[in-house]
């Protein structure tokens, strides 16, 4: 038999070809040992953000937050602890530093509707409200239910004086009547649009439901 040089390095070329595709496409996958190592270390690193929380709720901050970053530092890819670190910024009156952590987060998070509405009122206090209108709409948009982003939306859309725009929102919350458990947020910021709206008489009725509710809550308004 008889075959060419031309045919064997053809041949050669084909083979390592397929090898290459083979390997590019069929890599070795983890073992269940690796699977399940990495799962251990996701869950302490859940966990050490779960205790974490439990120590900022305790007055134990500074704890806490070691506590979360190590959390971080365990398992970089998931979002809870740069969850937690941007809303204990935000609550710090630090939203840009929360701004930083809630995009870090992003990165890593498949249901991130709650980061956006926060990233949002972060966007909100650092003064960037087309940003902070971004990031309701995200966040409305994966979840249209979620009353946090929807009533947020509403304060920044009166906040921009679209009024009407942030009725809309708030109906959505409360529906046709005043729905207290939803918070006193809607009711007053409903309130305040129907107001300039020169609707006295929405005005007020949205204002006693909202004062016989922080008083059966023992809130005071100030």
């Amino acid at each position: 038999l008889r075959i060419s040089k031309l045919w064997l390095i053809t041949a050669a070329v084909t083979i390592s070809g397929c090898l290459a595709f083979a390997i590019t496409f069929y890599p070795r996958g983890p073992s269940d040992e690796e699977k399940f190592a990495v799962a251990a270390q996701r869950m302490k690193a859940y966990d050490t953000a779960d205790a974490g929380v439990t120590l900022v709720l305790t007055d134990k901050k500074d704890a806490g937050l070691a506590k979360i970053q190590e959390a971080h530092t365990l398992d970089p890819t998931i979002s809870t602890p740069l969850y937690l670190l941007g809303t204990l910024a935000l609550a710090d009156g630090n939203p840009d530093a929360a701004i930083k952590q809630f995009d870090q987060a992003l990165a890593t998070d498949k249901y991130p509707e709650h980061i956006y509405n926060n990233r949002g009122v972060a966007r909100m206090r650092a003064g960037d409200l087309k940003g902070a209108a971004d990031d309701f709409d995200k966040a409305l948009a994966i979840s249209p239910e979620f009353v946090n982003a929807r009533v947020n939306r509403g304060l920044l859309l009166l906040q921009q004086g679209d009024l009407n725009g942030s009725i809309a929102d708030f109906n959505a919350v409360l529906g046709d009547g005043a729905k207290p458990n939803r918070g006193i947020e809607p009711l007053i910021g409903r309130a305040i649009a129907k107001a300039r709206l020169n609707d006295l008489a929405g005005a007020e009725q949205d204002l006693n439901v909202a004062v016989e509710w922080a008083r059966a809550k023992d809130i005071r308004l100030n």
